[in-house]
């Protein structure tokens, strides 16, 4: 089995004929703009995005078991993980810094920062 993509057009090349055309695909072809959080900033659509993923593979996993199809039942269980390392990673890459910066927070060194009241 190929490595598993988060990736509508991988998907539609590679899922099994049993959950080709099902809830995976629509989730993944939904989450496919926001999947680049790096150029966006948006970390927050691309975490709703791989929940989708996951709800979508929830759905398609029973059409698989009613099936019997092992190899869609497999590649299932493989974007799952797929999915599950890509939001560890970005979340790893949020709260140690990386080079991602959150919209509308400035994070350049020797920036004045007013007191707080009470403070002088």
């Amino acid at each position: 089995m190929a490595k598993v993509e988060l990736n509508p057009g991988w998907w539609k090349k590679n899922a099994p004929k049993s959950i080709a055309g099902g809830e995976v695909l629509k989730a993944l072809t939904e989450a496919a703009p926001k999947m680049e959080v790096e150029k966006s900033g948006d970390h927050a659509s691309y975490f709703k995005a791989l929940d989708k993923i996951k709800a979508a593979v929830a759905k398609d996993q029973q059409i698989a078991t009613k099936a019997k199809d092992a190899a869609a039942s497999a590649m299932l269980t493989e974007l799952l993980k797929v999915a599950a390392q890509g939001r560890g990673s970005t979340e790893s890459h949020l709260k140690h810094g990386g080079d991602l910066v959150a919209k509308g927070i400035s994070t350049k060194p020797g920036v004045a920062v007013p007191p707080l009241k009470g403070q002088a």
